[in-house]
């Protein structure tokens, strides 16, 4: 397998998770949490939205959609501890930002030669991956990471198992 396919077949993995997870999910139930320190799923799906957002921008200036003026500031760790709804977003528009994010990146993944993919780590990220590629799967892994608590919050709220 190259390694573009690879990290596409990553990114699809884990929108399919997130996506089967949080079926059933009102945008009263996203504000949610898993434990009273925990972070709801609203503020959760902005963060992945915002990070993968960097992630690419980072990678590749312009490559990704532009979001909303204030919305890495609405899903910033100041507003971690927030429960209004009025402050996030529907199920619906975090999962058509997180989808078009994630088709974004995949676009960039294709523009990105073997060297490229191989080469550094952009600076900020160097403690936690070396090379582009490890960032990118870093990206998907994240958005897994984040699937876990979703499916904690699914117990909490009485739902099936989806897994």
């Amino acid at each position: 397998m190259e390694i573009r396919e690879f990290l596409r077949n990553s990114l699809q993995r884990a929108e399919m998770l997130t996506t089967r997870l949080l079926d059933g999910f009102t945008d009263e139930q996203l504000l949610v949490r898993a434990t009273r320190s925990a972070n709801h799923i609203a503020w959760q799906l902005g963060h992945l939205i915002v990070s993968t957002h960097q992630a690419g921008e980072m990678i590749k200036s312009g490559s990704m959609p532009k979001l909303p003026d204030d919305f890495s500031k609405r899903h910033s760790d100041r507003t971690a501890a927030v429960d209004e709804a009025e402050t996030f977003l529907s199920k619906a528009v975090y999962l058509e930002m997180l989808a078009d994010h994630r088709r974004a990146l995949m676009m960039l993944i294709q523009t990105l030669d073997y060297d490229t993919l191989l080469g550094p780590a952009p600076d900020g990220y160097q403690d936690a991956v070396t090379t582009i590629a490890d960032l990118l799967h870093l990206t998907a892994d994240h958005e897994i990471l984040h699937a876990g608590q979703i499916s904690v919050v699914r117990r909490v709220l009485g739902m099936p198992n989806v897994f």
